[in-house]
């Protein structure tokens, strides 16, 4: 398996888009094909600084996808770094790709020179990223869900 900048691989946008689409819209009010679409092209330009998109692929096949954000979570601008849109195909989970895709945005983190990433997830995701090194920083809504912020670095 292969991780990639999306900036590598923009043939890719349009697959995880619709991923994206499928697994989120419900929670995303407003949210297209298109918006989503357009969102990924504008990351896909990334020369390696965030905002960005990493994939996962393996013999030319995308397994999965995630983004390092910039000021995700309006409601905590104190927050600057973000871990989102972690996505795996359902052929490739439980093979080690969601592990390969966050070891690798964190240590780019770390090549930025950078000492935080957050995220925030479902309760039912928080011991899964607990196992690579986030800490549950306190509940928060995102829209409509109940969210847990976590941290991985310095705090």
């Amino acid at each position: 398996m292969n991780i990639s900048f999306l900036s590598e691989h923009p043939d890719k946008v349009t697959e995880i888009a619709q991923w994206y689409y499928d697994e989120w819209a419900d929670a995303m009010p407003g949210a297209t094909i298109e918006i989503l679409t357009k969102n990924l092209q504008k990351k896909a330009q990334s020369d390696g600084r965030i905002p960005l998109v990493f994939i996962a692929h393996k013999e030319g096949v995308l397994q999965g996808a995630v983004q390092l954000r910039y000021r995700e979570n309006k409601s905590h601008p104190e927050y600057m770094h973000w871990l989102g849109g972690l996505f795996v195909n359902s052929k490739s989970r439980r093979s080690g790709v969601a592990a390969a895709l966050i070891e690798r945005s964190k240590s780019h983190i770390t090549e930025l020179g950078l000492t935080e990433l957050y995220l925030q997830c479902e309760p039912e995701l928080v011991s899964m990223y607990q196992k690579y090194g986030f800490k549950k920083l306190h509940k928060a809504q995102h829209r409509e869900i109940e969210t847990t912020i976590m941290v991985w670095g310095a705090k």
